[in-house]
């Protein structure tokens, strides 16, 4: 990622993630932690890192909408961020936005991509809280059934991120859940009741 002298810095406010992306590096460059190369710290990356700006190159690894002018005044001369611009419903355009040494910036798409929103703590943590029945593995298998008949049969797991109006609807392997109500996040973070054995995929879910 960087040469003989650099340093890579990575922002994150979840202590778990943290923890596993450090016992990750370990496994195969230790060595990059210890002698301070790699440091993972824990902010906000909404809001970047200041101690260590400003920085050759930034990247985002969640979409927004459009980049914090706090966020590029941590860019370096000469320097260039990476980013995911564009609505966090739809796909959005890896983006590079490169500082010249006269200050401009100068804008580029990539290509097409589909990340995650940037969020703050508390939703990413509450993200995925959602209460289900346990299903019996004897009773269904993935092998069983074709994609066609795993819609029929509505048998779902719910992704639900607190940000978005919709739920998104996805057949998983046993274990996950079973029809019946759940309850989740609306975008406001209230708790709300589906019924998934209710769903009228084409309806309500604009497949």
């Amino acid at each position: 990622m960087v040469g003989p002298t650099g340093k890579v810095i990575g922002v994150e406010h979840i202590p778990q993630l943290i923890e596993d992306s450090l016992r990750n590096i370990s496994k195969g460059n230790k060595d990059l932690l210890d002698s301070g190369r790699i440091r993972i710290v824990e902010a906000d990356a909404r809001e970047g890192y200041l101690p260590e700006a400003p920085y050759d190159v930034i990247y985002y690894g969640g979409c927004v909408c459009e980049v914090p002018a706090r966020i590029l005044n941590q860019l370096k001369k000469g320097g260039r961020l990476l980013v995911p611009l564009g609505p966090m419903d739809d796909f959005q355009e890896l983006t590079t936005i490169d500082r010249f040494h006269d200050n401009r910036l100068h804008k580029t798409k990539v290509l097409d991509v589909s990340y995650d929103p940037i969020m703050r703590k508390a939703l990413q943590l509450d993200i995925h809280k959602f209460q289900v029945d346990p299903v019996d593995e004897n009773l269904f298998t993935f092998a069983n059934y074709d994609s066609d008949e795993l819609f029929s049969k509505k048998v779902w797991s719910v992704q639900q991120d607190p940000l978005y109006t919709t739920p998104t609807w996805i057949p998983q392997p046993p274990g996950y859940t079973t029809p019946g109500e759940i309850t989740t996040l609306d975008k406001y973070g209230n708790k709300v009741t589906w019924n998934n054995t209710d769903v009228d995929l084409e309806k309500d879910l604009n497949f």
